[in-house]
């Protein structure tokens, strides 16, 4: 998406920087096998940081209803997923 919706300095950044800068930050922060696991905070803060960048670029780039859509199903995943860690 990043790559033909934008013009050139904008489309590198959008379309291979920020996702590779997004990778690094969940493999180091918040996969589960990281040595370096980072704190509930910094994880949400991370969650959040990623989830409302795809969903501002799906629904303003895209469509409003595939934005709506993704935002609810990663809403729910998250909490689902952190409400599970704290029950177990």
């Amino acid at each position: 998406m990043g790559l033909t919706k934008y013009s050139i300095p904008l489309n590198i950044l959008i379309g291979i920087i920020l996702p590779i800068i997004f990778i690094l930050l969940w493999a180091t922060f918040i996969a589960p096998n990281s040595p370096r696991r980072g704190s509930i905070f910094l994880q949400i803060f991370i969650e959040l940081m990623v989830f409302s960048t795809c969903t501002y670029l799906l629904m303003f780039k895209i469509s409003i209803m595939a934005g709506s859509v993704y935002l609810s199903v990663t809403f729910l995943n998250t909490i689902i997923i952190h409400l599970g860690n704290t029950l177990s």
